[in-house]
């Protein structure tokens, strides 16, 4: 597998394809060995190797973003060849990878360097996470001690299937329900029969976001709807700040970007003192019938 290649499939082109390639002739031979060892563990954690690669980027004067992208490229070979393997379609593979491509976007805006500055592609290289349409997904067990909707039962510590939505673009309604189809496809095997309980922790389920952060009618008002909101979490600051204006936070308000309806939005929430968070939600799909059976 060409790297060229490889970054055009997941998304890092131009000026940023062209710094990792330049990087790559510089450390890739160090980088090569560690990844190696790394793709033969069990892949549940990757701080051994992190920690070597931050001793490298000092060592070199190298950036540790860009050594850390360096890293889960050249573990990405292997990974292909698993996939391959296992009959997964390699679409899939790509669509998966493609997350470190949205992260490399995160970084240049957060900390204006081509790299990545989170670690948690781990569940990809565990084969546990896969992109599935515009939502990733993966086992996880259900939180709550009992939810039932008619003959479905589901009871705490349970098998579930946990969405997570990339920093991908617009949240549209039809790709949302594309992608529960396809991973009903993905995952049908597993289940018992045709309702598949897909499950959501994430700030954009947060309640008091809806109607004022994210406006009646908007993509993620529509999507966070779709799941029935079964608990709540509430957090002293707002810990996905960056998320939406792309810098680190720094408990001000003055200087924060407002150059996005949604910034302008959270801002304003956030100037008003409203509380901060996440929802943790549930749909249950039918994929037989392509239907969400507990939609209220």
């Amino acid at each position: 597998m060409r790297l060229e290649e490889l970054l055009e499939k997941i998304g890092i082109a131009g000026e940023d394809a062209r710094a990792v390639l330049t990087a790559n002739r510089l450390y890739g031979e160090d980088i090569a060995p560690i990844a190696k060892a790394y793709m033969e563990t069990d892949r549940a954690s990757c701080a051994p190797q992190l920690a070597q690669i931050k001793a490298l980027a000092e060592e070199k004067g190298a950036s540790l973003y860009m050594l850390y992208l360096l890293f889960w490229l050249a573990s990405m070979p292997t990974l292909y060849r698993e996939y391959k393997e296992e009959g997964i379609d390699e679409a899939i593979f790509y669509a998966s990878m493609a997350d470190v491509g949205y992260k490399v976007k995160e970084c240049k805006e957060v900390k204006g360097e081509v790299g990545v500055f989170v670690d948690w592609f781990t569940a990809f290289f565990e084969k546990r996470l896969f992109a599935l349409g515009r939502l990733q997904y993966h086992h996880h067990p259900f939180c709550i001690d009992e939810y039932t909707v008619g003959d479905f039962t589901v009871k705490r510590d349970e098998p579930v299937y946990q969405c997570h939505i990339p920093s991908s673009g617009r949240l549209l309604p039809e790709d949302v329900l594309d992608s529960f189809a396809r991973a009903y496809e993905f995952y049908k095997h597993e289940l018992s029969g045709s309702v598949m309980p897909i499950c959501c922790a994430s700030w954009l389920l947060f309640p008091a976001y809806q109607g004022t952060v994210f406006p009646e009618g908007s993509n993620t008002a529509r999507f966070a709807a779709l799941f029935d909101i079964i608990d709540v979490y509430h957090t002293e600051e707002f810990v996905d700040f960056w998320r939406v204006f792309g810098i680190e936070y720094e408990k001000r308000h003055k200087g924060i970007p407002t150059d996005t309806g949604l910034r302008r939005r959270m801002l304003a929430y956030m100037e008003k003192g409203g509380g901060y968070g996440a929802g943790y939600g549930i749909i249950l799909y039918d994929g037989e019938k392509k239907e969400i059976i507990n939609r209220k």
